[in-house]
């Protein structure tokens, strides 16, 4: 009876075993699941992550490209300030040379202010002998380079025709001829109206800076000038 009754203790421990093994498969396939799925979540939160780090890396990029922006208007906006201020002075400047005779224009230049005048109002034709019209000219211009302290160079200009009078007088032509008009006004301007010498400079360019076409009278008459330039101004 004995025997028989550890028998069936027996039978039913082994008839247990299979039962713990499916119990124990159960929980470790749970726990591989959630593990995946933490796994999964881990990934999601990396990648979201590496999304925000880029968009705050483009943002970073935009603000300093924003910034960048506002200095360049910055700088724009002072550079168009002072632009009007010096087309305000030009503009002053302009109206005191032009107002003193019709015959005088005046223009910008990279160079400061040029004041202009044609070649036959200040000279006789072919030469570089002063006229009485010229003279009085240079006086009434001269009159107010005395009221400031700007450094002065007579520029001198031809058209491209070749001289065919006093070729003696300049025999190397226009450029020769451009440089001793330029060098009359200025030693017009130091010996007979008192500008101070150290203030005055004079170059002659022949016809290689033209205003105006050289295929018309009229350009070629605009092209003979004397050019007073105020250097800086």
């Amino acid at each position: 009876m004995i025997k028989s009754t550890k028998h069936r203790i027996l039978f039913f421990l082994i008839a247990l075993l299979p039962l713990g093994a499916c119990v124990s498969s159960e929980r470790y396939s749970a726990a591989s699941n959630e593990i995946e799925n933490q796994d999964e979540v881990i990934r999601g939160l990396r990648d979201e992550n590496g999304r925000l780090v880029r968009e705050m890396e483009a943002a970073r990029n935009q603000l300093e490209l924003a910034r960048l922006e506002v200095e360049r208007l910055k700088g724009n906006e002072a550079a168009v300030a002072e632009l009007q201020r010096l087309r305000g002075e030009f503009e002053k400047l302009k109206g005191r040379y032009e107002n003193l005779d019709s015959a005088i224009s005046v223009r910008q230049t990279p160079e400061g202010t040029a004041l202009s005048v044609e070649g036959e109002v200040l000279f006789e034709t072919a030469s570089d002998k002063i006229s009485e019209r010229g003279a009085e000219l240079l006086r009434k211009i001269a009159d107010r380079l005395l009221e400031g302290q700007a450094a002065i160079r007579v520029d001198g200009h031809t058209d491209n025709v070749p001289i065919v009078r006093n070729t003696g007088r300049y025999p190397r032509g226009n450029l020769q001829l451009s440089g001793a008009r330029s060098l009359a006004v200025a030693w017009f301007l130091i010996k007979e109206c008192g500008l101070a010498e150290d203030r005055v400079y004079y170059a002659g360019y022949g016809a290689e800076r033209p205003v105006a076409s050289n295929d018309d009278e009229d350009g070629r008459r605009r092209n003979r000038r004397v050019e007073i330039i105020l250097l800086g101004e």
